[in-house]
């Protein structure tokens, strides 16, 4: 493994440069060339889930995953072995679809909508998401399709499904981040910037800059700070194993920012108990059908402060 401390050498970069060029020439030729192309990115990327306690941050751990011939390289790596592997109606527009949401991360459901009436006039958004996730999903990526907790838009997300519990393993950055998490979903669901600096020590400006310019943090107009649903969609399986009684009781996932009964302390999504209460013609608790005298609106968010 060419690394040491999370970075590299000129010298590395380039033999890296020129290992990854012979076996794209070689996965050109044969299957044989392939298969040794698709065992060597795996086998980085294998390295890099045992490497990830010296990474910087969380969301190092994708960009860094591509850091060897930088971004864009290994997306026509991962676009080139799609092609190859390719047995159902995929073509150049799907590839031009997943750089897309490769490149933004987030996408909400009518800037999808946009490119695929360009792309695909005659498909559904869905469809081709579903195909593109039949390619990508042995690579251990996926396309995500979620609704945001702020506003209860339907929001694509670009996820890496390989990322384990991030706390799995001792580290100071990892245990940064776990404590960011953690300490939004216990607020509530947000926090101000003054709360987070505060809660979390040694937590510079910079790398709280890093986790909005990464998606994974996102803001309103008052600068309070929520999980953005690409973070909470990755770290799906974390979230539900720290915060299982934060279950919402109409989608069944796990509550960052949301709405909770008094009586039986049970939790429910804004945009879902909306949607209930819209159903029943009532404001009932689904759950111990208690009088809930609340109301939720839709926040605007970005990812910056």
């Amino acid at each position: 493994m060419l690394m040491v401390g999370g970075l590299h050498s000129p010298c590395q970069v380039n033999f890296a440069r020129f290992l990854l060029s012979l076996l794209l020439f070689s996965a050109f030729q044969s299957s044989a060339g392939l298969h040794l192309l698709v065992v060597f990115i795996i086998s980085y990327k294998q390295n890099y889930k045992y490497l990830l306690k010296i990474q910087t941050t969380v969301f190092d751990i994708y960009w860094k995953f591509f850091d060897i011939v930088t971004k864009h390289c290994l997306i026509d790596v991962i676009l080139l072995l799609i092609h190859n592997y390719s047995t159902m109606a995929y073509n150049d527009k799907h590839r031009q679809f997943l750089q897309y949401f490769m490149h933004e991360r987030i996408v909400s459901e009518s800037d999808a909508r946009k490119i695929n009436d360009i792309l695909f006039p005659e498909k559904k958004v869905d469809d081709i998401v579903q195909l593109i996730n039949t390619k990508i999903c042995p690579l251990e990526f996926k396309i995500n399709k979620v609704v945001c907790e702020q506003n209860g838009k339907v929001t694509y997300v670009f996820i890496a499904t390989f990322l384990d519990n991030f706390n799995a393993k001792p580290d100071p950055s990892k245990m940064m981040f776990g404590k960011i998490v953690n300490h939004i979903v216990t607020s509530g669901g947000s926090v101000t910037y003054d709360e987070i600096i505060t809660s979390v020590k040694n937590l510079s400006d910079t790398q709280l800059y890093n986790y909005f310019t990464s998606k994974y943090l996102i803001a309103d107009k008052d600068k309070n700070i929520f999980l953005s649903p690409l973070a909470i969609s990755e770290l799906e399986g974390y979230l539900t194993e720290k915060f299982e009684d934060k279950r919402c009781m109409g989608c069944l996932s796990i509550v960052g920012h949301g709405i909770k009964c008094s009586s039986c302390e049970k939790f429910a999504h804004g945009h879902c108990l909306t949607a209930y209460f819209k159903n029943v013609g009532s404001k009932k608790c689904p759950k111990c059908s208690n009088t809930l005298n609340v109301s939720w609106d839709s926040i605007t968010t970005v990812n910056k402060l």
